[in-house]
Parts: structure tokens; sequence; C-alpha cells
């Protein structure tokens, strides 16, 4: 079973909702969910099998929200 590491500090409903309204974004309710948890960070093991045919894929990083090098306003701003 995959664990998450290197998580952030904890968010509030509140500061998800500044976040959305700010970046003019609509975050699902299980990266909210998620976001409340966690906060980002990483998954370990990191790479996973997908099916056969497609093979493994590698996730680095959850983003999150706050400062910090895996911030998901950096990233939605790179888009």
């Amino acid at each position: 079973m995959a664990q998450i590491i290197n998580s952030h500090d904890q968010l509030s409903l509140e500061k998800i909702e500044q976040f959305e309204s700010k970046n003019n974004v609509k975050l699902s309710d299980l990266y909210k969910e998620f976001l409340l948890k966690w906060n980002g960070g990483k998954a370990r093991p990191n790479i996973f099998k997908i099916t056969d045919a497609q093979g493994s894929s590698a996730l680095n990083v959850f983003y999150g929200i706050r400062d910090m090098y895996d911030n998901l306003e950096d990233f939605i701003s790179w888009t």
C-alpha cells in the first residue's frame, strides 16, 4: 500500500476556498479532502503499474497550498 510522506502544514476549508477564489479554480471534493488531511506530499512507493499493456508510471508529487516548493498555485500559473 502507498503512503504519503513529506506532507505540509494543515489547511482549513476556509484557506482552500480562498485559494479557489484567488485562482479562479474549483477543486474537486476529493482533492479538498486530500488537502485537508495531507496538504500535498509525496507517494512511497512512487512507481505504479497501470496495466501489463501500459506498463508503469511514476507519481512524483501531490501539490499543496501555501508557501512550499510543490505549491499548487505555482503549478497553475505555469499552465
